[in-house]
Parts: structure tokens; sequence; C-alpha cells
């Protein structure tokens, strides 16, 4: 695994049991999926993410129009052709919408800031769970 993205995992890990709290971005004290990802990648030194922009694009809005999460994805990351590798974020498709993302740490393993749970936590993902898409912060996009 890359030096950045076993750093951008890292830090993520560090983000573990932060509470869940929408719109926030502060370890410790609470964030959201989105504010996960943008705060450690920002704490790993690999910020290239504009969160209020795509806060602003993906927020929680009315039914059926939740595919302003993977427009954001697209504008604010790097869309991964191929299988997804430690380091990439995943977007989950939730009720039929994609809704949720997390990073992931190794196969079948993501860290993810769980409404359900109240916290940031590192699972497995569900059998069931539908991946949307994967994409790359653009730090870690180069010669991977």
């Amino acid at each position: 695994m890359p030096p950045d993205a076993a750093r951008f995992i890292a830090e993520a890990r560090a983000w573990l049991g932060t509470p869940w709290r929408h719109q926030a971005s502060a370890r410790g004290q609470g964030c959201d999926c989105i504010g996960l990802v943008k705060g450690a990648a920002e704490a790993a030194g690999l910020a290239a993410v504009d969160e209020a922009e795509w806060r602003a694009e993906a927020a929680y809005p009315r039914a059926g129009t939740m595919r302003r999460l993977v427009r954001g994805c697209d504008r604010h990351l790097i869309r991964v052709v191929g299988p997804p590798r430690p380091g990439d974020i995943l977007v989950f498709a939730l009720q039929g919408e994609p809704q949720h993302l997390g990073i992931l740490t190794e196969a079948g393993t993501i860290v993810h800031a769980d409404s359900v749970r109240a916290a940031v936590v590192e699972t497995a993902i569900p059998p069931e769970a539908r991946i949307a898409g994967a994409w790359r912060l653009p730090a870690l996009s180069v010669a991977r």
C-alpha cells in the first residue's frame, strides 16, 4: 500500500469513536461521512476537498435527489476505474439512493461515520451493501 494511502487510513482510524454529528468535521467532537473524509484527508496532508461546496451539492435533500453525493464525488475526487484499493472512498446506496460513504481500509472493511451507531466505526462491508462507486482523493491518484 502506498505511504499516502496508509497515512490516510491511519488518520481515519484515529477518528474511531468520534460522535456522529451532521455536517461536522472535528475529530473527537463530531463528524458525518463527508466530514470524516475531509478531516482525515486534511490531517494526513492530502486535503483537496472543498467541503463547503461538496456539502452544498450533497446535503441531505428530499427523496430522489441523493445522486448529488455522486456528483459531488465526481467533482471533488477522482473516480476509480477498476477494483478499489485501500484508501479509496466507497459510496453506498441505501434504500436505492447513493447517500453514504466510507474509507476502504482493506478488502471488505471501511471506516465510516455511522449514524445508527452514532460514531465513527470500522466495520466489515455488509454482504447486502450496494456500492454505488469508488473514488480516490486527488493526492492519492498519482501512480498507485
